[in-house]
C-alpha cells in the first residue's frame, strides 16, 4: 500500500503540490512545499487544486507567496472543486487551467476565523464584527475585479450568486468567460504536458 506521504514525494519530484480544504495546516504544507520547489529550481510548478474553500486568511497567505515572493511560475490546474477561498489561491496562479467539470463558487467571504459566543455579543463587538465583515468583503471585491478585469457591477453579480441560500456554482465554460480560468484541457494530462498545447480563452 503507498502512504500518503510516498505519495506527495512523487508528486513533488514532477513539481506538483495539491491543494485541498484551506485551513493552516493545509496552507503552512502546501506553502513550505512550494519553497521547497523554488529553492530547488526556478522552474514552473503546478498547483492541483481540489478545494471548497476554507479560511480567507490562509488563502491570502498563498496567494500572497504566489503573487509576490516566487520567482517560478506557478500554475494552477482546478480538478473538481475550486469553491471560495480557494478562487483567491487560484487567481495568483499564472495559468489557470481547469478540468471540463470543475465546479467554482465566488462569494464576498466569510468569517471562518472570527471565534466569538453569542452571550459575549455586545454593542461593542457587533460593531467590530461589522467592520471585519465590510473589511472583508471590500478586500474580496477589490482582488476579484483586479484579476478578472471586471467592472463593480459584474462583481456583485458574481458575489451574490454566491452569497444565495442555496450557493449557485459554474462550471469550467462560465469560469474561462468571467476570465478566472484562462483555459479548459482538453485531452489528457500526462502530468504534466506543455501548458501551449491546451486550449485557452
Amino acid at each position: 500500500m503507498v502512504e500518503p506521504n510516498e505519495i506527495e514525494g512523487y508528486l513533488l519530484r514532477r513539481r506538483i503540490v495539491a491543494l485541498g480544504q484551506i485551513d493552516e495546516k493545509e496552507s503552512s504544507r502546501v506553502l513550505f512545499n512550494l519553497i521547497r520547489l523554488q529553492l530547488d529550481s526556478s522552474e514552473p510548478s503546478y498547483l492541483i487544486i481540489d478545494s471548497t474553500g476554507g479560511s480567507l486568511y490562509h488563502a491570502m497567505v498563498l496567494y500572497d507567496a504566489i503573487e509576490h515572493a516566487f520567482t517560478m511560475d506557478v500554475h494552477g490546474i482546478v480538478h473538481g472543486d475550486c469553491m471560495s477561498a480557494a478562487t483567491f489561491v487560484l487567481l495568483a496562479c499564472k495559468q489557470r487551467l481547469a478540468m471540463p467539470h470543475a465546479r467554482f463558487l465566488i462569494h464576498s467571504g466569510s468569517l471562518s476565523n472570527i471565534t466569538i459566543k453569542t452571550d459575549d455579543l455586545t454593542s461593542q463587538k457587533l460593531e467590530w464584527l461589522k467592520s471585519e465583515i465590510e473589511e472583508g468583503t471590500q478586500m474580496v471585491t477589490a482582488l476579484y475585479r483586479k484579476k478578472l478585469g471586471k467592472s463593480p457591477d459584474e462583481i456583485k453579480q458574481y458575489i451574490a450568486r454566491g452569497d444565495q441560500q442555496f450557493h449557485a456554482t459554474f462550471h469550467a465554460q462560465e469560469a474561462l468567460e468571467m476570465g478566472l480560468i484562462t483555459g479548459i484541457v482538453e485531452g489528457k494530462l500526462p502530468f504534466f504536458p506543455p501548458l501551449e498545447t491546451q486550449r485557452s480563452g
